[in-house]
């Protein structure tokens, strides 16, 4: 997660430079940096998803949520409840890779920054969509805050990958409520979409 973090950090910052004002040679090497930033994004949720839990393989989200769940729980910091009543597994294991390690992320993000007492998970199937809703009783953030945060940019690939789209809602006294919503299957034109319109 730090070096996803780091990394889409490395290329916000890299994007910020305009293009235009380098030499042809600079832009040459620019172009090249980034490809070379996204090849390894890529190859560490390659190596990340090798390390999920065996539950998640063998008996799908739900189970490998409520673990994860069962050990965020063993410290006295926040404690998180869980909600997948009404969800099916899916049988792209795509989506279930990239849904677990968003939440993997935002659980920790929670614990890291957010000083709640309580966090929720809640993961559901409707006929044509995965919800997840994680929300907490912390500090909450500002928009801005969360707009350029180094995480997002990882999170919000990992979205787009599956063809999902993010909503945040936060402030002071109710903490922080992320709303994710993802097709049950998806397409280029799905991945296309959501991408146009985040």
């Amino acid at each position: 997660d730090n070096l996803g973090s780091l990394l889409a950090a490395s290329r916000m910052s890299l994007q910020s430079i305009d293009p235009q004002k380098l030499s042809s040679k600079e832009q040459t090497v620019y172009a090249h940096i980034l490809d070379m930033l996204r090849e390894v994004g890529h190859q560490i949720r390659t190596l990340s998803h090798s390390m999920l839990p065996a539950s998640l393989e063998n008996k799908g989200l739900a189970a490998a949520l409520e673990e994860l769940v069962e050990q965020l729980n063993l410290g006295k910091q926040t404690h998180f409840t869980l909600h997948t009543h009404d969800f099916d597994r899916n049988p792209d294991k795509r989506i279930e890779l990239e849904l677990y390690s968003i939440c993997l992320e935002l659980s920790h993000n929670i614990l890291k920054h957010s000083t709640a007492t309580h966090a929720h998970i809640q993961l559901e199937t409707t006929a044509q969509w995965v919800l997840l809703n994680i929300s907490d009783n912390g500090v909450g953030f500002e928009a801005m805050q969360l707009t350029h945060g180094k995480g997002l940019g990882n999170l919000t690939e990992r979205a787009e990958g599956i063809g999902g789209r993010f909503h945040f809602t936060s402030s002071p006294k109710k903490g922080v409520q992320i709303h994710l919503t993802v097709p049950l299957k998806f397409t280029t034109e799905t991945v296309h979409d959501a991408v146009k319109t985040a």
